[in-house]
């Protein structure tokens, strides 16, 4: 909690901004029956920053998956993420 800040400022600073939806959770995303394509939703909040925040938030707070989510599939979206 104490380096939160410090990593805030570090993603504020970070050269590739984008636009971060601020809430990215599964109950704001809305699937197609074409799994290449997602729909996000409840936009309360939307700003400039480092896409990493959202995706963290995801990590963290959005998924509802198994307890051995970081084991097993962490490495497996983050690579996918990098990659696309």
């Amino acid at each position: 909690r104490s380096a939160a800040k410090d990593i805030d400022e570090k993603l504020k600073a970070h050269p590739y901004q984008t636009c971060l939806h601020g809430d990215l959770k599964s109950c704001n995303m809305s699937l197609s029956s074409d799994p290449r394509y997602v729909t996000f939703v409840d936009f309360q909040y939307i700003g400039r920053g480092c896409a990493a925040k959202d995706l963290a938030y995801l990590f963290v707070c959005g998924m509802d998956l198994d307890d051995d989510f970081e084991s097993v599939l962490e490495e497996k979206f983050l690579k996918f993420y990098i990659e696309e």
